[in-house]
């Protein structure tokens, strides 16, 4: 992997180019492979087929994969005028009728599809099942029902989707859906489909839901695993022995399986520490190779950054786009207007949102100076690309608090400005984008001082303007932000202090070392100090919301459970000699108890997210796209998700996964708690909650239920993701593994759709800042 990790880096010219994937690593390869146990074809012609939006059906006789002709749709691609939303201009549907069928007898449909689209590297569409008995699919309001599919220009694609867990008990239709986003390079309006060989299948279906582990199947990190490190991996059943063999074939370990809960056998081999290629072997079971060695997870680290450099927003990203929405203006409350191209696309859409971006910055940085010594072309090309990040950050703000905070987009603009296309986004001057960016600048001085002085010193007056103007703005109402703008006391006040420390870590300026002295007492004062001697699990050291203690803080998209850590962290390593350092180490010491406890709740080690109470629950922090009278959260669902969680006591109940209604998925949660045990095993020097981070990011890189690596293009069994508007992009990690309605389980289906396998900085970026910090 290492051989082709240099060849990847070496074709892509160090990033000047997109790295190259390899799809025969991507599950897709593995399903298409499947052997069909049933099948039914589904004729397309005229008297079942209807087309519902803009566009011209035919009936093709000539292109087709089957012999038997196909259907033609020619689809524009652009509209007259953006859709309000900023999402597609129009919806072209394909439908194909059914007279209201029973079809559970099967559980996967597959059909071909071409494009002819020069200008268009990634084709989205949706495939969905329409179901009108018991269930209605797709589900109103939330993502279930429908999988969308990514179709390259110029060759036929066979798609599959299996389909077990959809309801489809009076099916009334399955229809295919073309969004039209305009092109991503200069060129005509409109696209070419053709449709052929639709048939329903019955397969072996994929594991898709729960702990039990996929059959035949073995649970280990696919990125390997460092010589001093705890090493386990996990099979469904063994009769006892397993084997570790090195790349020679000879056996090199071999140990008793420990039974688990569920079922499970986990195998340690921990005392190896020689570096080299493995393999894991039981009851004829075997693993892929994987390596021990120190650098075990930088070609991961390496692909993150791919995914950020293919992901530049106003840049000629080859094979991608070019230089894109040149058009998108930020406007500041007086009427001024300035472009914000730069920095990232956000996630499968267009959107950027200058928090994430914050934060992806911080990553980087923490990356150029981790492997400064050990892998100095690594540090540089993070340092670069943190670059690409800071300058737009510092280049979108205006200088009195308001700054581009971001906007949805979800199409290719003309670049002109004053068409119809054009986007215009409110500037805001809020305190915790302002307080996170401000650290982040802070942070970046001492790296860029002596290469480029003028652009530290940029950093630098960045960094304290922002930290003022978050100072002045932070008790200002929140009643008029989105759901995903609005912060608890705790979430303030941890990233105020963080910036405050590094502020001072800076200028070294006592002023900042008072604020964020100040800050931390609220953070301590929101710290649970005491057991509930009512909890199943003597349970303390969790925060709450704010400083009455009304709800317990608990995260369902975008996370910041290491903040308040981070700052306690930050301060006890800055200022041991404060007359508050044993009270920082105590809320340290208090939360590494807490870590310690729920780790062992769950099977793979995996990190539960939070404890929550019947009955208390805000939903006006809770992020809905579209009308809310579909999908929206009800209390009911609220409460059915809580006691689906680890009882405590009559109230109160532990979650594996977060609550969660329209937006799911669970990497970013479950890193906020890896960042937070790495701050803890930092400060604390504790070796065995350094393991626990560990074991969260083994979780994301195929210790899991379903034997996959998450992140597209490392490892193995790798699914596709959620990207309409690019390529599968080597390096991303998804939003992440979902539950099932009301369940406490891990939920990774075929399907893909938003949330949960959406690419996304915010997970991709604490990868990286994790290994960095490893």
């Amino acid at each position: 992997m290492l051989g082709q990790m240099k060849r990847q880096l070496e074709n892509s010219r160090c990033f000047r180019q997109g790295m190259e994937k390899d799809l025969e690593e991507c599950a897709e390869a593995r399903w298409l492979a499947k052997p069909v146990l049933d099948s039914r074809a589904l004729p397309l012609d005229s008297d079942n087929v209807r087309l519902q939006g803009p566009g011209v059906m035919s009936f093709e006789k000539k292109h087709t994969i089957s012999g038997k002709g196909s259907i033609r749709l020619d689809v524009p691609t652009d509209g007259c005028r953006r859709h309000p939303s900023n999402r597609a201009f129009s919806v072209t549907t394909m439908m194909r009728l059914l007279p209201g069928e029973n079809l559970e007898r099967f559980n996967r449909i597959s059909l071909w599809i071409y494009v002819d689209s020069p200008a268009i590297a990634n084709n989205f569409m949706e495939l969905s099942i329409h179901n009108q008995g018991k269930h209605i699919m797709p589900l109103p309001g939330r993502f279930e029902g429908t999988h969308t599919l990514g179709i390259p220009h110029g060759e036929w694609q066979h798609v599959v989707w299996e389909f077990p867990y959809v309801y489809r008990d009076f099916v009334t239709g399955i229809s295919l859906s073309i969004h039209a986003h305009r092109t991503p390079v200069p060129a005509p309006q409109g696209i070419t489909v053709y449709v052929d060989n639709m048939c329903l299948e019955q397969v072996e279906a994929d594991h898709y839901k729960g702990f039990d582990l996929r059959a035949g199947a073995i649970a280990y990190c696919h990125s390997g695993y460092r010589p001093e490190a705890v090493k386990q991996a996990y099979a469904q059943s063994g009769s006892g022995v397993f084997y570790l063999r090195n790349s020679s074939g000879e056996v090199t370990f071999q140990g008793n399986c420990v039974p688990q809960a569920n079922g499970l056998r986990q195998m340690d081999f921990s005392p190896v520490k020689a570096e080299g290629w493995y393999t894991l072997e039981v009851d004829g079971k075997k693993s892929r190779p994987f390596r021990i060695e120190r650098d075990a997870y930088i070609p991961a680290a390496w692909k993150t950054l791919n995914f950020f450099f293919s992901e530049r927003c106003g840049f000629d990203v080859p094979g991608i786009h070019t230089e894109c929405h040149m058009d998108v203006m930020s406007v500041h409350p007086d009427g001024r207007r300035l472009p914000v191209c730069g920095g990232w696309h956000d996630a499968g859409d267009l959107t950027q949102a200058a928090i994430n971006t914050a934060e992806s910055v911080f990553a980087m940085l923490e990356l150029a100076i981790a492997e400064r010594e050990a892998q100095p072309e690594l540090s540089q090309r993070a340092k670069e690309e943190a670059r690409w990040g800071l300058n737009w950050l510092m280049r979108t703000r205006w200088g009195d608090g308001y700054r581009h905070n971001g906007t949805v987009i979800g199409f290719w603009s003309d670049n002109i400005q004053g068409t119809l296309d054009d986007i215009n986004a409110d500037s805001g001057n809020r305190p915790f984008d302002n307080f996170m960016i401000a650290g982040v600048c802070a942070k970046a001085i001492a790296l860029f001082r002596d290469e480029d002085p003028r652009f530290a010193d940029w950093c630098a007056r960045c960094a304290k303007e922002d930290f003022s103007f978050a100072l002045a703005a932070m008790h200002q109402s929140q009643d008029n932000e989105s759901a995903g703008a609005r912060y608890t006391q705790l979430q303030m006040n941890a990233q105020a202090a963080i910036s405050a420390m590094e502020l001072y870590e800076a200028f070294g300026e006592t002023e900042y070392l008072s604020r964020g002295v100040s800050f931390a007492r609220i953070l301590m004062a929101c710290q649970a100090s005491a057991v509930d001697p009512s909890f199943s699990i003597p349970l303390r050291g969790y925060f709450y919301e704010n400083e009455t203690h009304e709800r317990i803080q608990t995260y369902y998209h975008r996370s910041y459970e290491h903040a308040p850590i981070k700052a306690f962290a930050m301060l006890y390593r800055l200022a041991p000699e404060h007359e508050d350092a044993a009270r920082w180490k105590n809320s340290l010491e208090l939360y590494r108890e807490y870590v310690a406890l729920t780790s062992r709740t769950v099977p793979y080690g995996l990190l539960p997210n939070g404890i929550y109470e019947l009955d208390n629950t805000d939903f006006s922090t809770i992020t809905h796209e579209g009308a809310r009278a579909a999908g929206a959260p009800s209390l009911e669902e609220y409460n059915a998700q809580v006691r689906n969680g680890i009882r405590l006591n009559d109230r109160f109940y532990l979650r594996v996964f977060p609550v969660a209604y329209q937006f799911r998925g669970f990497h970013a949660t479950l890193m906020g708690r890896a960042l937070a045990a790495m701050e803890l095993a930092r400060a604390l020097n504790d070796r065995e909650i350094k393991q626990v981070a560990v074991r969260q990011m083994e979780w994301i890189l195929g210790c899991n239920p379903f034997a996959v690596s998450s992140m597209y293009g490392e490892g193995h069994d790798y699914h596709p993701l959620y990207a309409p508007m690019s390529p599968q992009l080597v390096g991303a990690v998804p939003v992440g593994f979902e539950t099932f309605e009301n369940e406490d389980q891990p939920f990774y289906p075929m399907q893909n759709n938003a949330t949960y396998k959406e690419v996304w900085v915010h997970t991709t970026c604490r990868v990286m800042w994790l290994i960095a910090m490893l």
